[in-house]
């Protein structure tokens, strides 16, 4: 339940788990997740917890493969120019999509 998420889990998976319901109910939602990453990652100054709920939005939707490419582009951008707190966190993300993206391949 979503108490539950908030007990032990925090803000964010409750977030996460809200979106999930959303996004089943919601399949637009969904599709539009990928024009979403490439926005919030243009902007001068990404909002990682958005950034955070987009990526997981394309991990719904079985488009891990997108998101790592999106955010592969993105992180070289952010070292380019030199950005390494913005780098870190787009390679967390990363990190996390490429985690998905094995574990869908190995389980899915």
């Amino acid at each position: 339940s979503m108490s539950v998420g908030v007990l032990h889990g925090g803000k964010l998976a409750l977030e996460r788990l809200i979106d999930y319901h959303h996004a089943r109910a919601d399949e637009t939602s969904l599709a539009a997740a990928e024009i979403e990453l490439k926005d919030l990652l243009q902007e001068a100054h990404p909002d990682f917890k958005k950034l955070q709920r987009t990526v997981a939005k394309l991990e719904m939707s079985g488009k891990e493969a997108e998101a790592v490419t999106i955010l592969e582009k993105a992180l070289e951008k952010a070292q380019n120019e030199n950005k390494q707190h913005e780098a870190y966190e787009i390679q967390m993300l990363r990190e996390e999509m490429l985690i998905y993206k094995v574990m869908y391949v190995s389980y899915g």
